[in-house]
């Protein structure tokens, strides 16, 4: 009876499923608009990727879209130097706490906040404990930690030992090797466990999960709860309207580069890790990339310390362009301020911009990074845009100000990562709905046939699933991937 219950609950999830930069977001804001009026007393609580620089994305296009919640919005984040001064203290439109239980949630109607493992853990009980009202929850990019992954112990032998204790929030040592000041940290809930706690809970309406990379929300086996994830019902709240406007990754050209080998002395002696070599390599054989008014995407790997090499590598080819950098460190803008006279680039004048100082009202990162280069006047010199976390998923980098990327460049190892997820969703950057700007050109890739199949053969499988005539139908992960299938058997 049990089983039956839960997997008779889990009627209350359903996915949408669209194209990077396609417009994910604007059918999470239809939904909202639907359920939403003066009178409505729901609770919509919206969890963002772990990153506040797509907190801040995503508040600012419902700040923008629902006006009739102004003043009825949270936001929970650990700070907010990425939501600007002005927005910090305009208590007309936002409520601010770093915590869900700073939030008098009676008065607000849409919150949002970073999903990360303390704030998922915190959501059950909060939510329980509401009794008076109708809440439905919007998991964004529902893909990432899906399933939860244990951290091993660091000291231990025995690699089964999983690390439960540690000091502040971090997992380090197991129960055997743990010191007596340590705290043991509280379970970690995946995003599965949490969607099926949700839809076990009587005030909760609906659970939506949002991503252009579904595949690992299929699940032959049932969850822990019992619930069934062979086949999963995907959904449209509004038309796409994608024809004519959208450019796919499809539709541009990419340069399979060969001959390309790294160097690891390279790496060691001058810090130039595969991503910087890679750009090197690429630069070397097409200086046209960076012209002017060019822009560029150049993810890198992980670490901060990549996007400074990379950022490093630009200015010894060009040193009129300008560079994004977009982590956990930095989310700023540099460029040469005179490059007439200069005899090596770090002697030069180099001007760094904080973007999180110039945000104006809600303003997102790439209308802050156009904001800021016309100001400048930079808008005529190459643009490049690196990171890798805060630029891989659900951000968008550009708009119609700055005009659509002319180039991608994706070094090797974005092909060794052992999800497909993780590939569409970097290139996937790259596409926009751009057809109509006045601003729209030509896109060249640079990347690995291998890297471009996969990421066209998971567009084409995204896109057959986000048009309305499939809205409402309950898919299994064989039906999703046909798409993805037959253009693979076909290249």
């Amino acid at each position: 009876m049990f089983l039956y219950i839960c997997i008779l609950d889990m009627n209350k999830f359903e996915n949408v499923t669209l194209g990077t930069q396609s417009g994910k977001t604007a059918q999470i804001l239809a939904y909202l608009r639907s359920v939403q009026s003066a009178s409505s007393d729901a609770l919509n609580i919206i969890y963002t990727q772990n990153t506040l620089l797509n907190t801040q994305q995503f508040m600012a296009r419902v700040v923008s879209s629902l006006p009739l919640n102004r003043g009825k919005i949270a936001i929970i984040a650990s700070n907010f130097k990425g939501f600007g001064d002005a927005m910090r203290v305009d208590k007309s439109n936002f409520v601010f706490g770093k915590k869900i239980c700073d939030v008098p949630l009676s008065e607000v109607s849409v919150l949002l906040q970073c999903k990360n493992s303390c704030r998922i853990n915190s959501l059950i009980s909060v939510v329980s404990s509401i009794n008076d009202r109708q809440i439905n929850v919007i998991i964004d990019e529902a893909h990432q930690a899906i399933d939860t992954t244990h951290k091993k112990c660091t000291q231990c032998k025995d690699k089964n030992s999983i690390a439960t204790w540690g000091y502040g929030k971090k997992r380090t040592h197991c129960s055997g090797c743990r010191e007596p000041e340590m705290i043991k940290q509280p379970p970690k809930i995946s995003t599965r466990e949490l969607i099926e706690k949700l839809c076990m809970l009587d005030n909760v309406s609906k659970v939506i999960g949002l991503t252009a990379t579904p595949m690992k929300l299929f699940q032959a086996q049932p969850g822990s709860l019992g619930s069934d994830w062979s086949s999963i019902k995907h959904v449209l709240y509004t038309p796409t309207n994608l024809e004519g406007s959208y450019y796919k990754i499809s539709d541009m050209n990419n340069i399979n580069v060969e001959g390309f080998e790294y160097d690891a002395d390279l790496h060691i002696d001058q810090d130039l890790d595969i991503a910087s070599q890679y750009l090197t390599y690429i630069l070397s054989a097409h200086p046209e990339i960076l012209r002017p008014g060019a822009r560029v995407f150049c993810p890198g790997m992980r670490l901060c310390d990549s996007h400074d090499s990379i950022e490093y590598t630009v200015f010894e080819f060009e040193t009129d362009a300008v560079v994004v950098k977009l982590n956990g460190k930095n989310k700023t803008l540099s460029y040469i301020d005179d490059t007439d006279d200069m005899h090596s680039v770090w002697e030069s004048n180099i001007v760094t911009i904080n973007l999180l100082d110039n945000i104006e009202g809600t303003s997102e990162i790439n209308e802050i990074i156009a904001d800021v280069m016309e100001t400048k006047g930079l808008s005529d010199r190459p643009l490049v845009i690196t990171g890798y976390m805060c630029v891989s998923v659900g951000a968008t980098l550009v708009n119609e100000r700055l005009g659509n990327f002319t180039a991608g460049i994706f070094h090797p190892h974005i092909g060794n990562i052992k999800n497909r997820d993780n590939i569409y969703q970097i290139v996937g950057r790259t596409a926009s709905r751009s057809l109509t700007w006045a601003t729209h050109t030509s896109t060249t890739l640079y990347c690995d046939p291998n890297i471009y199949n996969i990421a066209c053969g998971l567009e084409k499988a995204a896109l057959a699933h986000s048009t309305l005539d499939v809205s409402n139908k309950i898919i299994d992960l064989d039906e999703y991937l046909k798409p993805f299938n037959d253009f693979l058997s076909n290249v």
